[in-house]
């Protein structure tokens, strides 16, 4: 930016990402601490059972009812197949490789997910505004955006999650990769 050395345009930058990531924090941290929900029992139940196969991942999000039949009151059989596969692998590898039957992982890669749009909308606004407090608080916005609280803490709602970093992500490669002048 104009006017600050190399160092402090370093610092600026690292003092609005940290006040970024404070405020995701501030916003979702309590996350941590809600446990599973609803359906995310049943998901727990089928990262435990199911491999990791194509066929598994997918079964890991299968929801019977018919297995729960006589607490629903339904009468006949159903069955919701969720084609997500992406998001299942991330979610059986979080399961399983930071921390089986926690629901903490499943709740700290949503939580890191969001920070990371969070930066991302703050880079995104930033490249296509060069305002540096509008870019500060679009990226403050979107962490503290109330209908967040929803998708960062039920791990059941973290493909939503994942797909806003995926597409924020590829807005921000398409923009480097295609030299655009924003």
């Amino acid at each position: 930016s104009p006017g600050r050395s190399p160092g402090e345009d370093r610092r600026y930058t690292v003092g609005r990402a940290l006040l970024i990531v404070l405020m995701t924090l501030a916003a979702h941290g309590l996350a941590l601490f809600d446990g599973v929900v609803l359906d995310d029992y049943w998901h727990q139940k089928g990262l435990r059972e199911h491999g990791w196969s194509f066929s598994e991942l997918l079964r890991t999000l299968n929801i019977s009812p018919s297995d729960f039949l006589e607490t629903w009151g339904q009468q006949k059989d159903g069955c919701w197949h969720y084609l997500r596969p992406f998001f299942i692998f991330c979610m059986k590898f979080v399961y399983t490789v930071l921390g089986a039957d926690s629901p903490v992982a499943l709740h700290v890669f949503s939580l890191l997910l969001h920070m990371a749009s969070g930066l991302m909308v703050w880079r995104l606004c930033r490249r296509l505004t060069r305002s540096e407090p509008w870019s500060l608080i679009g990226g403050l916005l979107f962490v503290i955006y109330p209908h967040s609280v929803i998708s960062v803490t039920w791990p059941s709602s973290q493909n939503c999650v994942l797909q806003t970093t995926l597409l924020l992500a590829t807005m921000l490669c398409y923009l480097r990769a295609s030299r655009l002048n924003v």
